[in-house]
């Protein structure tokens, strides 16, 4: 035998998973599979940012092989 809550809480994971095959369906019928999927174009948006980050990285290397970093932060007046 099992409790109320006990079969609340089946019930709840049935849905789920029958609501996560549902949202599969629909990106199969609508093509969002493969590059055209929301999390491959995250993907491949976040690859690129990280990419040009990098080569700016090495364009604002001193020729000495040091990496100079610009200030985040104003310098302020000591009086």
């Amino acid at each position: 035998m099992t409790s109320q809550e006990e079969r609340s809480q089946w019930g709840r994971s049935m849905l789920a998973k029958r609501g996560g095959y549902a949202v599969q369906r629909l990106y199969r019928e609508q093509s969002r599979v493969g590059d055209q999927h929301p999390a491959h174009k995250a993907a491949k948006v976040s690859a690129k940012v990280r990419k040009e980050r990098n080569e700016r990285r090495e364009k604002e290397k001193h020729p000495n092989g040091l990496l100079i970093q610009k200030a985040r932060h104003k310098m302020l007046p000591i009086w």
